[in-house]
């Protein structure tokens, strides 16, 4: 009987121990800034694959397989009549094709970082507003011609 009523008051000592250390944690935490602005919620939206021709020297070179996401605000995301997905597609095809900055024949690091930047920039510019934030690589290949089905043809 005397182990069950120590057992009890332990219990209560550990109990009222643990609540005093937690209010005290609590107390000392930061306040919360007033004049912080509040957080926009962000979504993140999956691009389709993107197949991109690459010609050099006048031939046919490779293909580069792509798939991007990007992170966008949820309340511009769903007022925009066309949604931003289309203008970073068509972005990101001129970025590889056209530009010609990065050469995917060749088995070495490039500066992936700038092509996003590249891609956000220009989406951002033709929709008028600061409404993608980041591109993220979900995937990028290089397929040269010769692996390609017909490839070998001339």
């Amino acid at each position: 009987m005397i182990k069950m009523i120590l057992g009890g008051v332990w219990a209560c000592i550990v109990t009222l121990g643990a609540a005093y250390f937690a209010f005290q944690w609590q107390a000392n935490a930061k306040p919360h800034d007033p004049n912080a602005k509040p957080v926009a919620p962000k979504e993140v939206v999956k691009t389709r694959m993107l197949s991109v021709p690459i010609i050099l020297d006048n031939a046919l070179q490779g293909y580069v397989m792509a798939q991007f996401a990007f992170t966008v605000d949820v309340k511009a995301n769903k007022e925009m009549s066309v949604k931003p997905v289309e203008y970073l597609l068509d972005e990101a095809f001129k970025a590889l094709y056209a530009e010609g900055t990065i050469d995917f024949r060749k088995a070495q690091k490039q500066d992936l970082s700038a092509l996003t930047k590249r891609i956000a920039d220009g989406t951002n510019k033709r929709l008028g507003a600061q409404l993608v934030e980041d591109v993220l690589i979900q995937e990028l290949n290089y397929i040269p011609k010769e692996q390609t089905r017909g490839g070998n043809k001339k």
